[in-house]
Parts: structure tokens; C-alpha cells; sequence
């Protein structure tokens, strides 16, 4: 505040003076400097610390307000206000949570204004952020090397928990997009089975086996994709064992065939398995029996003759 005195002396007229005190104020806009974010990249889950330095010479309440916008043509967004009286030098400091809706991998921005009790005002330049979706820990809890049934339609439950690693390991709550990813012929992996999360945060599977899956070791692993919140991760591999299912197929002699005695009978059969695509089987161990009409069994001395094209003598 600043007072005025005025005085005036003239021939003949006695001295005069007034003062009027608190006449004007001489102000200074507030100043803002080192306007910092913790990590301009990370989680939207994680919380951010966004710092401001702020100076005032008039010693005036100042008012400093943090905003935020996705891009230039959208409305700037309001996320706080701090105070301080006087300000010299003083560090505010805002910490933001933000939401899955703020994610913007692209780069928002953000930036700082100042208005003192006189309504004087400044602002910062718009620093940019990347408000990243949120990276998981992914827990299998279907145990490793599990036996699979692939003939009927028998279900084997695969199962992931699913937490979020940026919000100190918060279990997912339900409708979050994933994946399971089974081998088919232990190397190339299927088709993506699609799935959400239950309100418990666990990717289920009930997998039913089919016969584009070979028999014996098949990998599979599950976590999440395609989802607009979290990041995409998966588990590492894991191992299944898929059984498949034989089929003994008699074809000679036909049913009813009589012969004399002495004749040598060729007794022919094939090996297939539950998947018709798979055709008939080579290699197998077979034991052939007769048993003759008082009950007694008779066992093929000589074994069966694998022919290698799944036919068996």
C-alpha cells in the first residue's frame, strides 16, 4: 500500500498539505516456476505427484489449480487446488488418482494457474503425460501337468488370478478382457479362447479338448488381452497332458464265418481313436483273445503283425 501527500505554497496563502493514506497498491502478479511431475509415463493406477513452486512478493493468498485435458479439442479438466499465504518459494504439491478413463497412451496434458486476492493471475506452458493402462500379476492357479480327457465332453477348469501390479497387487474386479492360449500340436498355439474376469478377478476356462488337439504334452497359458485398462500379459507356459481315447475295430473273420478244422483263420483288425482325422493307428500294443464256447480263453501265440498302416494280423 502506498499513501500520498500533497503539498502546495503560494504568496499571500498559508501552507496546505493532504495526505491520503492507503491511496493505491502497487501489486505483482504470483509467480509459478518448475512446474514437475514424479514419472511423466506410468499407470493410471499408480498414484502421480504433480509439484509447482510459488512466489508471491505482494505476500498475497494465492490460489493455484491443477489441470488436466486428453487432447487439444477437449475441455481442460480440474483436479485440485492448494493454498498459500505467504508464498515465497513454496512448494505445492497435488497427488492425483486417476481412473481407467483417463487412460491415454498418446499424451495428455496438464498445467498450473495461480490467481492472487486481487485476481492477478499466471499460468504455466501444458507439460505432457502418458497416462498408461495398468500392467497385472497374473497368478495360475490350475496346477502344472494336469491329465486331459479329450474323447466326450468333459471340461478341465483352467484358471488365473489376475491383480493389478500398479495398485499394490488390488485383485481385478469382473468384466476385464482375457485370453487362454492352448498348443495344438505342442509347438503352434490354437485360436485365442476369449474370457472376463468374475467378480473375484480369476480368468476361467472350462476347456474342453476336441480333436485338433494331438494327444500328449500340449502348452497352454492365460492372462489378459485386449482390454482398454489393463495391459496385455499373459502366464508363462504351461503343460497339459491330453489323452485320447483307442477304438478296436474287428473287421475279419466276418460274423458267422465258419471254417473246418485245420484251416488257418487270418484274424484282421484296425486300431483307431476318438478323432476320425487321425485315421486308423500304428504302433500300438495289442493282445488278441479267443474264447471258445465252454468259456475257455485261448491267447494268439504269435501276437498280432502291426502292418504300419494301422491294420493289424
Amino acid at each position: 500500500w502506498y499513501n500520498i501527500t500533497m503539498n502546495a505554497t503560494r504568496d499571500y496563502y498559508p501552507f496546505a498539505e493532504v495526505t491520503l493514506n492507503y491511496s493505491f497498491y502497487l501489486a505483482s502478479r504470483p509467480q509459478l516456476t518448475n512446474p514437475t511431475v514424479d514419472e511423466s509415463t506410468k499407470g493410471w493406477g499408480r498414484t502421480w505427484t504433480f509439484n509447482v513452486t510459488v512466489t508471491d512478493a505482494d505476500g498475497n493468498n494465492v490460489t493455484v489449480n491443477l489441470w488436466k485435458r486428453k487432447s487439444a479439442s477437449d475441455p481442460w479438466e480440474f483436479l485440485g487446488s492448494k493454498y498459500c499465504h505467504p508464498c515465497s518459494n513454496t512448494i505445492l504439491s497435488f497427488e492425483v488418482n486417476f481412473t481407467c478413463e483417463d487412460v491415454d497412451e498418446d499424451g495428455s496434458q496438464y498445467f498450473f494457474n495461480a490467481t492472487d486476492e486481487f485476481g492477478y493471475n499466471t499460468s504455466t506452458s501444458p507439460g505432457t503425460i502418458y497416462i498408461m493402462r495398468d500392467s497385472v500379476f497374473l497368478i495360475a492357479r490350475t496346477p502344472n501337468d494336469i491329465n486331459v480327457t479329450r474323447e466326450g465332453d468333459a471340461t478341465t477348469l483352467l484358471s488365473v488370478e489376475v491383480q493389478d501390479f500398479d495398485r499394490d497387487y488390488e485383485p481385478l474386479g469382473e468384466g476385464f478382457n482375457g485370453s487362454f492360449y492352448v498348443t495344438t500340436d505342442g509347438v503352434n498355439w490354437g485360436t485365442p479362447y476369449n474370457v472376463t474376469t468374475n467378480a473375484s478377478g480369476y480368468l476361467n476356462l472350462y476347456f474342453n479338448a476336441t480333436c485338433i488337439h494331438q494327444v500328449g504334452p500340449q502348452l497352454w497359458k492365460g492372462g489378459i488381452e485386449g482390454d482398454k485398462c489393463y495391459a496385455t500379459g499373459f502366464t508363462s507356459n504351461r503343460t497339459m497332458y491330453i489323452y485320447g481315447q483307442l477304438k478296436n475295430n474287428l473287421y475279419y473273420p466276418l460274423n458267422g464265418t465258419s471254417y473246418n478244422t485245420g484251416t488257418s483263420i487270418v484274424l484282421n483288425y484296425t486300431i483307431s481313436t476318438d478323432c476320425s482325422n487321425e485315421g486308423n493307428l500304428s504302433g500300438a500294443t495289442t493282445i488278441l483273445n479267443l474264447t471258445s464256447p465252454s468259456g475257455k480263453v485261448y491267447p494268439c501265440d504269435e501276437g498280432p503283425n502291426d502292418m504300419d498302416n494301422g491294420w493289424y494280423n
